[in-house]
């Protein structure tokens, strides 16, 4: 029997959670099927086009290179066209199914597809915008990583018959306890939270670093390891420092982290002693799964995809 041939469409380069998510989830599907992938996304190192042009990014592989097929530019007149990378005549196939993984009302979910079509789709609240909403029902299929999101779909309207729960899911090759780790941030003696995820009103970043201020004396030995960064705010300020200092909580143990590498994100969560993470919701929460997979003990909220976790692991 001939494996499945799957056109898969999303943000595969990048360093967000979606990027990280659909780059997971892509790669381990080529272990079982034909995937050719069209990517929206351009990365940090992006030096216009080419047929390699994501080469210089530290989190590409030979995998993720086999699979990448073409590129989504915008074009001058305001259009998008896609553009030929990393050539084989291996991905010269044609599809038996599209797969369109993405964040919710992103472009390429409107995008006119050849073949069935299934829409994979994370989402934090109880409702998906009406307009996305109609457009998830013109697919053939939508998969969605919990029950709790399929619940929420179904009762907005959507046909039960055609949503499926696939969980996201962490590398267990990478992510496991392993007490032996050490990073130079963790190793001082002092009790280390970690709280990882970008600074908006969602995610509760203000909240947390407050209560973490309030709730500890100055003499006490804790420091809260803060990666936050979100360039992208609308809140005027690029940097964490600056928001640090806009909302008056500039603390000597608030450690600010910009985008560690991989190998220093996976390194301090295992070695850390508690991973923080009250969002005021989640469609999963990618890096309280990962900190749960390494052991460490984590601190969360009760609703939505975070409680998901909580009963999965």
């Amino acid at each position: 029997m001939s494996k499945p041939k799957i056109y898969a469409h999303g943000s595969y380069v990048g360093t967000t959670g979606y990027n990280q998510h659909t780059r997971d989830f892509f790669r381990k599907l080529s272990l079982h099927c034909d995937i050719k992938v069209r990517n929206f996304t351009v990365g940090s190192t992006w030096d216009g086009y080419n047929l390699y042009p994501h080469d210089n990014e530290p989190y590409i592989n030979e995998v993720d290179k086999s699979i990448l097929h073409q590129q989504i530019l915008w074009t001058k007149d305001k259009n998008r066209e896609n553009f030929s990378i990393y050539p084989s005549v291996d991905k010269e196939f044609s599809h038996d199914v599209n797969l369109v993984l993405c964040e919710t009302n992103h472009y390429i979910f409107y995008d006119d597809y050849v073949g069935p079509k299934i829409a994979y789709n994370v989402w934090e609240t109880t409702l998906q915008p009406e307009q996305f909403f109609n457009r998830l029902k013109e697919f053939d299929e939508l998969w969605v990583p919990s029950k709790w999101q399929r619940d929420c779909t179904i009762s907005q309207g959507y046909d039960p018959n055609k949503i499926k729960v696939v969980p996201e899911g962490v590398d267990d090759k990478v992510f496991f306890p392993n007490p032996q780790v050490k990073h130079q941030l963790t190793s001082d003696g002092r009790f280390k939270f970690f709280l990882a995820g970008r600074w908006d009103y969602r995610k509760s970043i203000k909240e947390i670093i407050e209560t973490f201020i309030n709730t500890f004396e100055k003499d006490e030995p804790l420091d809260l390891l803060v990666s936050v960064d979100n360039p992208f705010s609308n809140d005027g300020m690029k940097t964490t420092e600056e928001r640090l200092k806009f909302y008056g909580l500039d603390d000597d143990r608030i450690k600010v982290l910009h985008f560690p590498s991989r190998k220093d994100y996976v390194d301090i969560l295992k070695s850390c002693h508690c991973f923080v993470s009250c969002a005021r919701s989640e469609g999963w929460n990618l890096p309280l799964i990962e900190s749960m997979a390494c052991g460490t003990p984590s601190i969360y909220s009760n609703c939505s995809g975070c409680k998901v976790v909580s009963q999965t692991l």
